[in-house]
Protein backbone atom coordinates (compact mmCIF):
# COMPACT_ATOMS: atom_id res chain seq x y z
CA UNK A 1 0.00 0.00 0.00
CA UNK A 2 3.03 2.52 0.85
CA UNK A 3 3.99 2.43 -2.61
CA UNK A 4 0.95 2.45 -4.23
CA UNK A 5 1.07 5.63 -6.88
CA UNK A 6 -2.21 7.63 -7.23
CA UNK A 7 -3.55 9.90 -10.05
CA UNK A 8 -3.58 14.17 -9.37
CA UNK A 9 -7.45 13.59 -9.80
CA UNK A 10 -7.76 10.98 -6.44
CA UNK A 11 -5.05 13.01 -4.76
CA UNK A 12 -7.13 16.39 -5.80
CA UNK A 13 -10.11 14.19 -3.95
CA UNK A 14 -7.98 12.96 -1.35
CA UNK A 15 -6.66 16.21 0.00
CA UNK A 16 -10.60 18.20 -0.76
CA UNK A 17 -8.51 20.79 -3.33
CA UNK A 18 -8.39 21.09 -7.41
CA UNK A 19 -5.80 19.39 -9.49
CA UNK A 20 -4.22 22.65 -10.25
CA UNK A 21 -3.09 22.84 -6.86
CA UNK A 22 -1.97 19.19 -6.49
CA UNK A 23 0.49 19.77 -9.97
CA UNK A 24 1.25 23.45 -8.14
CA UNK A 25 2.64 21.60 -5.08
CA UNK A 26 4.57 18.82 -7.11
CA UNK A 27 6.26 21.20 -9.03
CA UNK A 28 6.89 23.25 -6.02
CA UNK A 29 8.45 20.09 -4.53
CA UNK A 30 6.01 19.97 -1.52
CA UNK A 31 4.54 17.04 -2.59
CA UNK A 32 6.53 13.97 -3.78
CA UNK A 33 5.40 13.21 -7.79
CA UNK A 34 6.97 10.67 -10.22
CA UNK A 35 6.23 11.16 -14.07
CA UNK A 36 5.11 7.71 -15.75
CA UNK A 37 6.64 7.56 -19.59
CA UNK A 38 3.72 9.36 -21.00
CA UNK A 39 4.14 12.60 -18.65
CA UNK A 40 1.15 12.34 -16.07
CA UNK A 41 1.90 12.93 -12.56
CA UNK A 42 1.41 9.84 -9.65
CA UNK A 43 1.44 10.65 -6.46
CA UNK A 44 3.10 7.91 -3.86
CA UNK A 45 0.24 7.11 -1.66
CA UNK A 46 2.46 7.85 1.92
CA UNK A 47 3.50 11.38 0.50
CA UNK A 48 0.12 11.90 0.48
CA UNK A 49 -1.04 11.33 3.70
CA UNK A 50 1.83 13.10 4.72
CA UNK A 51 0.66 16.02 3.02
CA UNK A 52 -2.60 15.66 4.50
CA UNK A 53 -1.46 15.47 7.91
CA UNK A 54 0.65 18.28 7.38
CA UNK A 55 -1.81 20.30 5.90
CA UNK A 56 -4.42 19.80 8.04
CA UNK A 57 -6.94 22.65 9.36
CA UNK A 58 -7.58 20.73 12.39
CA UNK A 59 -5.25 22.10 15.37
CA UNK A 60 -5.17 18.92 17.30
CA UNK A 61 -3.97 17.26 14.61
CA UNK A 62 -0.73 17.21 15.30
CA UNK A 63 1.04 19.29 18.08
CA UNK A 64 2.73 16.04 19.89
CA UNK A 65 4.84 16.03 16.39
CA UNK A 66 5.94 19.66 16.19
CA UNK A 67 9.01 19.37 17.91
CA UNK A 68 10.58 17.23 15.99
CA UNK A 69 9.69 18.91 12.69
CA UNK A 70 12.17 21.17 10.97
CA UNK A 71 11.87 24.99 9.72
CA UNK A 72 10.16 23.49 5.86
CA UNK A 73 8.01 20.80 7.53
CA UNK A 74 6.44 24.35 9.81
CA UNK A 75 6.46 26.27 6.58
CA UNK A 76 4.18 23.93 4.87
CA UNK A 77 1.64 24.10 7.40
CA UNK A 78 -1.88 25.43 6.94
CA UNK A 79 -1.62 26.86 10.06
CA UNK A 80 0.53 30.07 11.60
CA UNK A 81 3.05 28.49 13.72
CA UNK A 82 5.26 30.20 16.68
CA UNK A 83 7.94 28.50 19.12
CA UNK A 84 8.46 30.35 22.00
CA UNK A 85 11.22 29.82 24.65
CA UNK A 86 10.24 29.43 28.17
CA UNK A 87 10.37 33.37 28.84
CA UNK A 88 8.20 33.96 26.03
CA UNK A 89 10.97 34.92 23.30
CA UNK A 90 10.13 33.98 19.82
CA UNK A 91 12.06 30.64 18.39
CA UNK A 92 10.75 29.45 15.57
CA UNK A 93 8.22 31.35 13.42
CA UNK A 94 6.27 29.67 10.15
CA UNK A 95 6.00 31.20 7.00
CA UNK A 96 2.01 31.04 7.04
CA UNK A 97 2.21 33.20 10.42
CA UNK A 98 4.69 35.75 8.70
CA UNK A 99 2.42 36.21 5.55
CA UNK A 100 -0.94 36.83 8.17
CA UNK A 101 1.46 38.78 10.61
CA UNK A 102 2.83 40.87 7.65
CA UNK A 103 6.15 40.23 9.67
CA UNK A 104 8.95 38.43 8.49
CA UNK A 105 10.70 35.49 10.65
CA UNK A 106 14.00 37.58 10.92
CA UNK A 107 12.10 41.03 12.19
CA UNK A 108 9.96 38.75 15.15
CA UNK A 109 12.94 36.10 16.16
CA UNK A 110 14.44 36.57 20.04
CA UNK A 111 11.80 39.16 20.44
CA UNK A 112 9.43 38.75 23.16
CA UNK A 113 5.93 37.74 21.87
CA UNK A 114 3.85 39.01 24.61
CA UNK A 115 5.55 42.68 24.39
CA UNK A 116 7.12 43.00 21.40
CA UNK A 117 5.36 40.85 18.68
CA UNK A 118 1.40 40.53 19.97
CA UNK A 119 1.24 43.43 23.31
CA UNK A 120 -2.74 42.66 22.53
CA UNK A 121 -2.26 38.98 23.86
CA UNK A 122 -0.52 40.42 26.68
CA UNK A 123 -3.21 39.58 29.29
CA UNK A 124 -4.64 37.32 31.75
CA UNK A 125 -6.50 34.85 28.82
CA UNK A 126 -3.47 34.24 26.83
CA UNK A 127 -0.34 35.34 28.46
CA UNK A 128 -2.03 33.60 31.78
CA UNK A 129 -1.93 30.68 29.94
CA UNK A 130 1.65 30.75 28.90
CA UNK A 131 2.54 31.56 32.34
CA UNK A 132 0.73 28.83 33.59
CA UNK A 133 2.35 26.42 31.70
CA UNK A 134 5.46 27.51 32.33
CA UNK A 135 4.66 27.52 36.55
CA UNK A 136 3.07 23.77 36.03
CA UNK A 137 4.99 22.42 32.91
CA UNK A 138 2.21 21.58 31.57
CA UNK A 139 -0.40 22.97 29.45
CA UNK A 140 -2.75 22.64 26.61
CA UNK A 141 -5.07 26.02 25.82
CA UNK A 142 -7.85 26.30 22.77
CA UNK A 143 -9.59 29.14 22.82
CA UNK A 144 -11.17 31.74 20.21
CA UNK A 145 -9.77 35.22 20.10
CA UNK A 146 -8.90 38.49 18.25
CA UNK A 147 -6.00 39.90 17.05
CA UNK A 148 -6.29 44.09 17.30
CA UNK A 149 -2.36 45.04 17.56
CA UNK A 150 -1.40 47.56 14.43
CA UNK A 151 -3.48 45.32 12.17
CA UNK A 152 -7.09 44.84 10.95
CA UNK A 153 -9.11 42.83 13.79
CA UNK A 154 -8.23 39.60 13.22
CA UNK A 155 -10.67 36.58 14.45
CA UNK A 156 -8.37 33.39 15.26
CA UNK A 157 -8.71 30.20 16.73
CA UNK A 158 -5.13 29.79 19.42
CA UNK A 159 -3.85 26.88 20.74
CA UNK A 160 -1.07 27.23 23.88
CA UNK A 161 0.45 24.30 23.88
CA UNK A 162 3.45 22.64 26.03
CA UNK A 163 5.05 19.85 24.75
CA UNK A 164 6.44 17.66 27.94
CA UNK A 165 8.67 15.55 26.67
CA UNK A 166 10.90 18.23 24.79
CA UNK A 167 9.87 21.29 26.94
CA UNK A 168 8.69 22.99 24.21
CA UNK A 169 6.34 25.88 23.87
CA UNK A 170 3.87 26.56 20.75
CA UNK A 171 1.34 28.69 19.93
CA UNK A 172 -1.04 27.74 17.15
CA UNK A 173 -2.96 29.91 15.00
CA UNK A 174 -6.06 29.01 12.65
CA UNK A 175 -6.26 32.12 10.97
CA UNK A 176 -10.23 30.51 9.82
CA UNK A 177 -9.35 30.92 6.24
CA UNK A 178 -9.15 34.62 6.07
CA UNK A 179 -7.02 37.28 3.89
CA UNK A 180 -3.34 37.64 4.73
CA UNK A 181 -3.24 41.06 6.93
CA UNK A 182 -1.89 44.09 4.91
CA UNK A 183 1.83 44.46 6.48
CA UNK A 184 1.39 47.98 8.60
CA UNK A 185 4.55 46.90 11.21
Amino acid sequence: MADELLSTREVSDMLGVGTTSIKRWADEGELECVRTPGGHRRFPLRSVIKLRQLRSTGMEAFPANLPGMGPDELDRLNLGVIQLDDSGLVVQYNRRESTFSGRSPDRVMGRHFFGDIAPCTNNAIVKGAFEEAMRTGVGDTSLPYTFTYRMKVVNVNLRLYRHTGSGTNWLIIDHLNQAPSTPLH
